[in-house]
């Protein structure tokens, strides 16, 4: 009876351990939308019930989310309006290494690619070095340069992605940014290119 009653133990605990992982909630609508390069209106946003309107002076500028999910990255969000439409949000976590390696996952898989890293008063950019170089050798020289310093060293890394609408191709940008204490990752609505 022991052994049974150790081997169910074992099983719980190794089934709890799963708990977290699935108790995330789905990415809200609203993050969702800005990411895939919706414009979101004022009266859109005042309707979710995970936003708050957390700015400190003027009412409808600037709303706030508790704990929200990225995929599967628990982050914090702000959203900026100007003229009645969403053209910024941020997302905010404290630093790890899961995380880090997550939101930059969770990036590639909505279709971003780095355009340049700075870091240590360095730059790196991609679209220079692919003018020289095979897509293969500037991707080994990119995770040189990334693993040439601590995780936790402060960088820069700019993303873009291609949006099509309707005859103009438009530019997503997120600006990623980490060291030790955080991770920021601040979306701007997309500019014509």
């Amino acid at each position: 009876m022991a052994v049974q009653q150790r081997v169910i133990l074992l099983l719980t605990l190794s089934l709890m351990s799963f708990i977290p992982t699935l108790s995330y909630a789905a990415e809200p609508n609203w993050l969702r939308s800005f990411i895939t390069n919706e414009h979101l209106s004022l009266n859109e946003i005042k309707q979710q019930a995970d936003l708050f309107d957390c700015g400190l002076e003027d009412e409808d500028i600037q709303f706030c989310s508790d704990e929200v999910n990225y995929y599967t990255t628990a982050v914090f969000a702000q959203l900026w309006v100007e003229n009645n439409s969403v053209n910024e949000l941020m997302l905010t976590r404290d630093f790890s290494m899961t995380s880090y390696s997550n939101l930059q996952l969770s990036l590639r898989r909505d279709g971003y690619q780095i355009e340049t890293v700075t870091m240590n008063g360095h730059l790196f950019d991609v679209k220079d070095k692919l003018s020289k170089n095979t897509i293969m050798d500037v991707d080994k020289e990119l995770i040189i340069f990334l693993n040439s310093q601590p995780i936790t060293q402060e960088k820069r890394l700019t993303w873009s992605k291609k949006f099509k609408n309707k005859d103009e191709v438009l530019i997503g940008k997120v600006i990623f940014e980490s060291n030790k204490d955080g991770i920021t990752l601040h979306f701007i609505h997309s500019a014509k290119r």
